[in-house]
C-alpha cells in the first residue's frame, strides 16, 4: 500500500480498508479512498450548515452570548479551513492526473 493511501487512511480514521464479500468485485484502493473522502466533506458541509444555523439562532436571541457566538464562529471557520484544504487537495489531484493521461495520449 503507498505511503500516500496510508497516510490518508491515519488521517480521516479508517482503521483498514473494506475488504469484498464473495461473489462480488473487490473495490478498487482509489474508489474506496474517493467515497470516504465523498462522506468526509458530506459531514463537513453537514457540520458548517448547522453551526451556521445555531449562529443565526444565538444571534436573534435577546442578549446573545457573545462569547458562545465566538466560539461556534471558531468551529465553523476551522470546518470551512478543512473544507478549502481538502477542495485545494483533490483540485491538485485531478491536475496531476490530467496531465499525466496528456503524457500517456503523446507517447
Amino acid at each position: 500500500m503507498s505511503d500516500r493511501i496510508e497516510r490518508a487512511r491515519c488521517r480521516f480514521g479508517a482503521t483498514s480498508l473494506p475488504h469484498h464479500s464473495e461473489g462480488r468485485a473487490p473495490r478498487s484502493v482509489a474508489s474506496t479512498m474517493e467515497r470516504w473522502m465523498t462522506n468526509y466533506v458530506d459531514r463537513l458541509r453537514k457540520a458548517h450548515q448547522a453551526l451556521s444555523d445555531a449562529i443565526r439562532r444565538e444571534a436573534a436571541r435577546p442578549g446573545a452570548d457573545m462569547l458562545a457566538l465566538a466560539v461556534l464562529k471558531k468551529r465553523r471557520l476551522l470546518i470551512k479551513d478543512r473544507l478549502s484544504a481538502l477542495l485545494r487537495e483533490a483540485t491538485g489531484l485531478r491536475t496531476v492526473r490530467r496531465a499525466r493521461a496528456r503524457r500517456m495520449q503523446r507517447a
